[in-house]
């Protein structure tokens, strides 16, 4: 899929249109919430692993919810 970005030239143009599309003065803006978006995308996987493995632990251990029955 994105086979087309192995050149040289189809970088330049993706970058000339995203200057284009967004503004020079945008573009540090977008850049900037992209490295957060990325950071905190990173920090919640590790969270999730994380409470995860404990999570997994007490779920083995506890016992299994059981319904109580009505005697008919």
């Amino acid at each position: 899929m994105f086979a087309v970005l192995d050149s040289d030239w189809a970088i330049i143009l993706v970058v000339v249109a995203l200057i284009v599309f967004f503004g020079g003065s945008k573009l540090p803006k977008l850049f900037h919430s992209l490295g957060s978006a990325q950071a905190e995308y990173k920090k919640g996987m590790a969270d999730a692993q994380a409470s995860g493995s404990t999570t997994s632990a007490a779920a083995e251990t506890s016992p299994p919810n059981e319904r109580p029955t009505t005697g008919s």
